[in-house]
């Protein structure tokens, strides 16, 4: 017979209290384990330890309840995604006994859906367990091994895959209100034989690795560089994607689709070439669009992929024959200072969602401060099955790129001024996947009053920009030859970034700054060769003139021969090899 949550976290703290080894493991009798004194989840299998935050603990409070300004007598210090309350602990239960009665005693109040201890997460923000425990079981596990497995450990059975990108990925809930169990449980399934990983539902806290500054400055400088000053001096003229260049050959196929995984994208934004979104923070009638008024983030990311070109408008992003579609996975801080509370189902669901809908490649413009088993094995697996990743590095000048930029399956792209040279801000360092520009770049902002701005438009810093740049790149790539996969893509991208810093890769540019007109036309074979012979010369001109407005010397499938045609074989003079 399955012991009470009270009596077995009573049990806990009489265990805390007496023990003489401060590393000793109180048991329950549902076989749940609790190592109070050191506090751990796992990363696959590895062991992964947690701090206490001893000033705070959550709360997720039902919807009669969620208005207070306290509970108990204890004040509210600030309000997470989904309604989660977090409180201030008294200096009296600052230590692990403590916390441990309080959250026990919170969680059997009227109102409390589940109390749970507040850990500190990579980069000192709260890292709160929810009652859902994320896993996947290995393959040869099918539904009813999964629920024999579970049946002792107070959970509920489960019967729906999680994520179709993740074979064996569930979704399982606690019947615990109680985060200390909940953590327990959670663990206890990670470490079973029969499972890949197992993990709280964490909710937490990030950023995106934005510096928004005033408008102003007058060109695109990392679409088309011509030595424009762009607030701190002039540039180097070329210094940029070659995305001009690029546009002879292709603008972007509206078959290729960029997921943005952010705050949220404005829907009806006119300059914008986007697909309906969707919202994955529990508000559905949102579809994609931002849900408060600090939700800025995503809408000048997705336009430095898909702003529209030649509508007489704004601003144009690399792929604006491509299309966005916005994954809204964040809940922007009310104090609009550029931080948001999530947890980690959201990013993996929207992953999943962004393969279900046929997405090639992602764009996750933000740093989470922590690391989630599911996000990375829905990275990993979305990749093997052909979807193109990418990350901002960050902005904290450190040599310590952010999560989940850092993991093996994401592209960590870093930020380029005018000069080609890496930007203060930038983040460098092991895994520097290329560059691209990430300083003054003009892109959309929420229309009207709503944005960082007031007209529609905004120049952006960050290597939240230049990660988007990167990833248009990808989808010019894919929209020539839309049978490449995820790691073709990416020679693709590396073997025609252009060189910069120290010959070969290196930790501060990666392989160079992204060049999308070099990616193409190696992506796309060698289309300037009219005649057949691997080389482009003069009879591929003489060709292309004597077919001038038909179709016989058409190089970049448009369906006529034209001055784009005749650029394109200049550009392309030489071997094909």
């Amino acid at each position: 017979m399955k012991t009470s949550l009270a009596i077995t976290v009573a049990m806990l703290v009489a265990s805390t209290a007496s023990a003489m080894d401060p590393s000793r493991i109180a048991p329950s009798e549902s076989g749940v384990h609790l190592d109070l004194q050191s506090p751990h989840m796992y990363r696959f299998k590895e062991r992964k330890s947690l701090t206490y935050d001893f000033a705070q603990v959550a709360v997720h409070l039902d919807s009669v309840s969620k208005d207070l300004e306290q509970l108990d007598d204890l004040p509210v210090l600030q309000i997470l995604a989904d309604d989660l309350h977090v409180l201030e602990v008294p200096q009296d239960l600052r230590d692990v006994k403590g916390l441990v009665s309080l959250v026990q005693k919170l969680s059997e109040r009227p109102g409390v859906l589940y109390a749970s201890p507040v850990f500190i997460n990579s980069g000192g923000q709260p890292l709160v367990a929810s009652p859902v425990i994320l896993a996947q079981f290995n393959d040869e596990n099918g539904t009813d091994e999964v629920n024999s497995i579970l049946d002792s450990m107070a959970v509920r059975p489960v019967g729906q895959q999680a994520w179709n990108a993740l074979p064996g990925s569930y979704k399982i809930q606690s019947d615990s209100r109680n985060g200390f169990e909940i953590l327990a449980q959670a663990n206890k399934i990670a470490t079973h034989g029969a499972t890949r990983f197992a993990e709280p539902d964490m909710t937490f806290i990030g950023g995106g690795a934005a510096v928004p500054n005033d408008p102003g400055f007058p060109s695109c400088w990392g679409l088309h560089n011509t030595g424009q000053d762009v607030g701190w001096g002039p540039g180097v003229a070329d210094m940029d994607m070659d995305i001009l260049e690029c546009w002879d050959t292709t603008q972007g196929d509206d078959s290729i689709i960029v997921l943005i995984i952010d705050t949220g994208t404005q829907q009806n934004h006119p300059d914008i070439n986007q697909i309906t979104g969707k919202d994955f923070t529990g508000d559905p009638l949102l579809n994609g669009g931002p849900g408060n008024e600090c939700d800025y983030h995503g809408t000048p990311v997705s336009g430095c992929v898909s702003a529209r070109v030649n509508n007489s408008i704004g601003t144009a992003g690399v792929a604006p024959g491509c299309l966005t579609v916005s994954a809204r996975c964040f809940v922007s801080s009310l104090d609009c200072s550029g931080g948001w509370s999530a947890s980690y189902s959201w990013t993996a669901d929207a992953i999943d969602w962004g393969q279900d809908i046929g997405a090639r490649v992602s764009n996750n413009s933000n740093l989470y401060g922590g690391s989630s088993a599911a996000i990375e094995a829905l990275y990993e697996s979305t990749r093997n099955n052909g979807m193109v990743h990418f990350a901002c590095s960050g902005n904290d000048s450190s040599e310590f790129i952010g999560y989940p930029a850092n993991l093996e399956t994401v592209n960590a792209i870093g930020a380029l001024e005018n000069t080609g040279a890496l930007a203060g801000f930038s983040t460098y360092g092991n895994g520097q996947s290329m560059t691209a520009p990430g300083a003054a770049i003009y892109s959309t902002d929420r229309t009207g009053a709503d944005g960082y701005t007031n007209t529609d438009y905004s120049f952006m810093w960050g290597t939240s920009f230049a990660s988007p740049y990167a990833a248009g790149c990808a989808a010019l790539v894919l929209s020539v030859d839309d049978s490449l996969d995820a790691f073709e893509v990416e020679d693709i991208l590396y073997s025609t970034a252009t060189d910069l810093g120290s010959p070969g890769y290196d930790t501060s540019y990666g392989w160079g700054m992204v060049n999308a007109n070099e990616a193409v036309i190696l992506a796309n074979g060698c289309p300037a060769d009219l005649t057949g012979d691997d080389q482009v010369g003069i009879n591929d001109l003489l060709q292309a003139i004597d077919q001038w407005g038909a179709s016989g010397g058409d190089c970049n499938n448009d369906g006529t021969t034209d001055v784009a045609d005749i650029l394109l074989i200049i550009d392309s003079w030489g071997s094909c090899e």
